[in-house]
């Protein structure tokens, strides 16, 4: 009887201990684990689905021929006509034809989201040279992201579809009575936020230890969004004093500051903020972000 039984850690010496013997190793010649792919193998190496075979599908009960001989080609015909009439499937192509369809659908979502990913590369290559990402030609002003052109060209078209009632998200469809957007782009929006307080109250109470009421992880993304987009002068400094704004918030001001100060035009940004950092204890912690991208200036610095 086998008490317990273990393998190395290098899968190359197995021990069982039994009843009758006390210990008892056996080596075995095993083959190695594979080691873990690197970055650029991964990118290369072709996905997991790709790799595994898809098991057969299930054969029917028309399919079942090793209980009665074979049909002739007669009596195969009537069998096919006699279960088409009572709603049976004959073939496996009904069964194929729902997993394909569910593929397709994979695959164009797969596609959406690799083309909403390719335009925001796009998009944000685009703005990193300092050029309008509508005519990608000409230097955006400074702290915009278009040219004037094309900032203009933008006012006038979503004033237009304003005054002509169409949505100014879509620029398609009408737009519902009393609002600038359709019904479709308000629910896609509202879906958006939705979703988006959801990420921060699970990011607030992995950050608080505990759970977190949807109001106050709201009152908490309203503090951060505060406080990430105030427009600070030249040498001036923000205060904040709000317990609700952990540490995961206090980490989105700080990448949001950093990726300010790469781009260069940010003003001198200094937070301090006082309040639970995680475990409930009381800590301080303080963001300097330096930028305008003259010399001296700093990465943040805690």
């Amino acid at each position: 009887m086998i008490l317990f039984s273990k393998y190395s850690l290098d899968r190359s010496v197995y021990i069982s201990v039994t009843s009758q013997t006390t210990y008892q190793t056996l080596y075995r010649e095993r083959t190695p684990l594979p080691a873990p792919l690197t970055r650029k193998e991964a990118l290369v190496s072709p996905p997991l689905h790709a790799q595994v075979q898809r098991a057969p599908l299930p054969r029917l009960r028309s399919q079942v021929t090793h209980l009665s001989p074979a049909p002739t080609s007669k009596e195969e015909a009537s069998s096919e006509e006699e279960s088409a009439s009572d709603g049976e499937w004959t073939d496996n192509e009904e069964w194929a034809g729902d997993g394909d369809k569910k593929r397709q659908e994979r695959d164009l979502a797969a596609q959406r989201s690799y083309n909403m990913s390719s335009g925001l590369k796009k998009y944000h290559a685009t703005k990193a040279k300092g050029v309008c990402i509508n005519c990608r030609k000409v230097p955006a002003e400074d702290g915009h992201v278009r040219c004037s052109d094309g900032k203009w060209v933008m006012q006038i078209m979503l004033h237009a579809a304003k005054a002509a009632g169409i949505c100014t998200r879509c620029l398609k469809a009408t737009a519902t009575s009393g609002k600038t957007s359709c019904e479709p782009c308000l629910a896609r929006e509202k879906a958006r936020k939705a979703q988006r307080l959801s990420r921060n109250q699970k990011e607030l109470e992995k950050a608080l230890g505990k759970r977190v009421c949807a109001n106050r992880a709201k009152k908490s993304m309203a503090a951060y969004r505060g406080i990430s987009k105030q427009k600070l002068p030249p040498v001036s400094h923000a205060e904040t004093r709000q317990p609700d704004l952990a540490a995961g918030f206090l980490r989105h001001v700080a990448a949001d500051a950093l990726r300010q100060y790469e781009e260069g035009y940010v003003a001198p940004i200094k937070i301090k903020y006082y309040g639970p950092m995680g475990g409930g204890s009381v800590r301080r912690a303080e963001i300097k972000s330096f930028g305008g991208g003259g010399s001296g200036a700093e990465p943040i610095a805690r």
